[in-house]
């Protein structure tokens, strides 16, 4: 199990999370929420990946926006 590589941004209207996982479509990828707590999970082709990230604020899952190309995964939630 792999850790992918993330970066987290706080715009001015929303959340954005890049993750960087090789072979990884949206429907491999896999997510939880607790609280401030996000779990990515996915597993492509060859690699699976897993991380927990805390958000500097809780978001809701259900107004989440979700691209994955060429192995990065972009997730943007309104605030």
């Amino acid at each position: 199990m792999r850790e992918p590589v993330c970066d987290v941004f706080e715009e001015q209207d929303e959340l954005v999370i890049i993750a960087e996982m090789p072979g990884v479509s949206l429907d491999d990828l896999q997510l939880g929420l607790e609280g401030d707590l996000l779990t990515i999970e996915a597993t492509g082709k060859t690699r699976k990946y897993f991380k927990e990230l805390h958000l500097p604020f809780a978001i809701d899952l259900a107004r989440l926006r979700r691209t994955a190309n060429n192995g990065v995964v972009e997730l943007r939630c309104p605030r």
